[in-house]
């Protein structure tokens, strides 16, 4: 009986611990959620605490062709949603859902001006009449001729700018529309391009069509100036 007690014990005994080795050359037996270690990129969570005790293991990783600009940076995202066009820059994706990649332009000529008024970016500008080689802001209506480009950055009058004469321009807009549409010198805004083509009695200029809106109101234009103005 005595034996038969003792053997009880023993199996009792080695239940009890609830313990577990990796292997049978473990020296350390110990519970699951110590044994199991988290490594790179993966969480081990113990759930249900103190009741039928569960573990959950994850992934913390992210797709593992997200990028990142430097160390800091808190956001991976592929690299067409990390470069984005400055001023003079077109940024393409080609080869859409194979074997892509991004094409970097600098598609334009550009001139220096003086400006005789204070223009704001992205205007369409012109020769100023009867002052010399100066910019002022463009209009349909009294004037449509001359037409230089698109200011790249807000001047004063009397300073030097910069103004796209052939190429690509970022353009304002009176109003959003689908790309590749004509774009107009608006004659209710001045220097700003529309995609309402004129009707009888006014004049019409194109200055080129949309390629790309960049956002709000703005357009990536491929600039055609050298259209003659008509009156339709």
């Amino acid at each position: 009986m005595s034996e038969m007690s003792n053997s009880q014990v023993t199996v009792l005994t080695a239940a009890a611990t609830n313990k577990a080795k990796v292997s049978s050359g473990d020296t350390v037996a110990n519970y699951l959620a110590i044994k199991l270690l988290a490594g790179t990129g993966i969480t081990v969570t113990k759930n249900n605490a103190g009741a039928n005790e569960t573990l959950t293991i994850a992934s913390t990783g992210s797709d593992a062709y997200l990028g990142k600009v430097t160390v800091a940076d808190t956001t991976p995202g592929y690299l067409q949603s990390k470069i984005f066009a400055g001023t003079g820059i077109v940024v393409t994706k080609q080869n859409a859902g194979a074997n892509e990649s991004i094409k970097l332009d600098i598609p334009w000529n550009s001139a220096d001006i003086i400006a005789g008024e204070a223009i704001t970016t992205y205007r369409i500008v012109r020769y100023e009449s009867g002052v010399g080689l100066r910019a002022a802001i463009a209009d349909s209506i009294a004037n449509a001729t001359s037409v230089l480009g698109v200011l790249t950055a807000s001047v004063d009058s009397g300073n030097m700018g910069n103004i796209i004469c052939a190429g690509y321009a970022i353009m304002d807009v009176e109003s959003t529309i689908t790309t590749s549409a004509n774009v107009y010198l608006s004659r209710l805004t001045a220097g700003k391009g529309t995609f309402l083509a004129p009707t009888s009695g006014q004049v019409l200029y194109g200055i080129g069509h949309a390629v790309k809106l960049i956002g709000g109101t703005q357009y990536w234009v491929q600039l055609c100036l050298d259209r003659e103005p008509l009156t339709v």
